[in-house]
């Protein structure tokens, strides 16, 4: 068997490539999502990170020890954020309570 025989193999009536010769496809990458920071009139989780400095973890231990006010904007019965309002009055409200 000659070599440009050996590359391809009848399949039906069809030349097909060999397997072991085929090239993979790399499948496209999806561009990753932005992530929201800043809305109208919500305040997002990674904007509160942004705004304070802090990553993911740490905002969800104040989330849970209270240091953040409750989440005050709904989606669908879930909250997802915090109106600027909600997080400006927290900011006094702790300013005022360490002076």
């Amino acid at each position: 068997m000659s070599h440009f025989a050996a590359l391809f193999t009848a399949h039906k009536g069809h030349a097909t490539v060999a397997k072991r010769n085929r090239t993979r496809v790399k499948k496209l990458e999806k561009p990753k999502k932005k992530m929201r920071t800043a809305g109208t009139h919500c305040i997002w989780p990674s904007g509160v990170e942004a705004r304070y400095g802090i990553n993911s973890v740490t905002r969800w231990r104040w989330e849970r020890d209270r240091k953040l006010p409750a989440r005050d904007v709904f989606v669908g019965q879930v909250p997802v954020g915090w109106r600027p309002e909600t997080l400006e009055a927290a900011e006094r409200g702790l300013a005022q309570s360490v002076a």
